[in-house]
């Protein structure tokens, strides 16, 4: 048999059957045993004890059901692993202050969790500088979340508006430009209307050339006819002579007619033909401006739709940002000096709902279990060692911290850091969604 108090395991130690015992031999085997049970009254004298009377409790957990949990005691006194903090109100100096233990800073407000006994130091920031507490939530960067938060929504309005303001512009100069081309499409149209007219004046005006001359060439060719008669007609000469003359005459002035009116054709042609190629660049310039305004009426199309896409994201960001406050203010209901029967808003209380008891003497933190409201922290103040029974007579005081050996840890540096990560992840959670 082998214990940290008694060790018989050595079968040559032990005392044989049939062997002489000697006196000094038992004697030193009964101060072995007499000293392992003085080893032992001295750790149950430094351990937290139960009555005698009570039956015998066990915690049945496994070490990953331990984890980050502490052990106390439930409703009914009975051992029990708890979770939770307990809420301390203002930091105190002068003060104790127990792992888990919630207090806010009066002068900053933030809040902070304690993750090591103490009693409180002359000032806040020697505790925070030897690692005794932890800033659990910095109201300056909350404070901060909601005015950047606020920002991003009073500029998502500006640029909506803004963005509206531009598109209804850009759609008012593609209205103006549309009718500008229509004005330029319809005067193209006159002035293609002009150019068909003087075309067909010219075509006119070159076909009545074109009879003068012919008429000329007949004159002409009655001239000469009228010279062979004169010339083969000597006594008629002179008098055929001078109707040839007079003939002649007649025929010039009208060849010179019939040059005036294809001089006068050949100008109103070239005027149509101008008139035509003005009204070509007058259509060319119609259609670019139309072209003009269809882009300008695409751009202020796409305008539009990103306005509206913004305006759904910055709706999107306030509904994300009040959703996540309303769910946290379920959780956390605030102090009251009656236990509340529903949460803020006047609906069913969730379970794990807290809320912080302001009664004088009885404060501290309340959890909600689904059907009655419980102490959201264990504590064994008011316990005196005198309310201790079947404790050894020699005993007459609970030990010191230090005094204790063997005594467990009930949280590692790496467990606190991380509860004080969770709890960086809920802020982060309400702080990203506050939204």
């Amino acid at each position: 048999m082998a214990s940290q108090y008694y060790d018989n395991s050595d079968g040559a130690q032990r005392f044989q059957p049939g062997a002489i015992a000697r006196a000094d031999e038992v004697d030193a085997k009964l101060d072995q045993v007499a000293a392992g049970f003085e080893q032992a009254e001295g750790d149950i004298d430094r351990s937290l004890k139960l009555p005698a009377s009570e039956t015998s409790q066990e915690i049945n957990a496994t070490p990953l059901q331990r984890r980050r949990r502490v052990v106390g005691f439930d409703a009914d006194g009975n051992l029990t692993l708890l979770t939770g903090f307990n809420w301390r109100g203002d930091w105190a100096t002068a003060t104790e202050y127990f792992v888990n233990d919630v207090f806010r800073d009066p002068a900053t407000k933030n809040i902070y969790v304690t993750g090591t006994r103490h009693t409180s130091a002359a000032a806040l920031s020697t505790d925070i500088t030897t690692g005794r507490v932890e800033l659990a939530i910095n109201v300056e960067d909350v404070e901060q979340l909601k005015a950047e938060t606020q920002q991003i929504k009073d500029d998502a309005v500006s640029e909506t508006t803004a963005i509206k303001n531009t598109a209804v512009t850009a759609a008012n100069t593609a209205t103006t430009k549309a009718s500008e081309a229509s004005s330029s499409a319809l005067a193209a149209s006159g002035s293609a209307s002009t150019a068909s007219t003087k075309a067909s004046e010219a075509a006119t005006s070159a076909s009545n050339a074109a009879g003068s001359a012919t008429t000329a060439s007949t004159a002409a060719n009655t001239a000469t006819t009228k010279a062979g008669e004169a010339s083969t007609s000597a006594s008629n000469a002179a008098s055929s002579a001078s109707t040839a003359n007079t003939a002649a005459g007649t025929a010039t002035t009208k060849a010179g007619e019939a040059s005036t009116s294809a001089s006068n054709a050949a100008s109103s042609a070239s005027t149509a033909s101008t008139a035509a190629g003005t009204a070509t660049t007058k259509a060319g310039e119609a259609s670019s401006s139309a072209g003009a305004a269809a882009s300008s009426a695409s751009t202020a199309t796409a305008a539009a739709n990103t306005a509206t896409t913004k305006a759904g994201e910055a709706s999107t960001s306030a509904s994300n940002a009040a959703a996540t406050l309303a769910d946290f203010l379920k959780r956390y209901l605030g102090p009251f000096e009656a236990p509340p029967t529903t949460d803020n808003e006047g609906d069913p209380l969730q379970v794990g709902a807290l809320y912080y008891s302001t009664v004088a003497g009885d404060e501290g933190m309340r959890q909600w279990t689904g059907t009655a409201w419980e102490n959201a922290y264990a504590t064994i103040d008011g316990v005196s060692w005198g309310d201790i029974s079947g404790k050894p007579e020699t005993a007459t005081r609970w030990p010191a911290y230090e005094e204790v050996t063997d005594k467990p840890l009930i949280y590692t540096q790496a467990e606190i850091d991380t509860m004080i990560g969770d709890i960086g992840t809920i802020l982060d959670t309400i702080n990203g969604e506050v939204v």
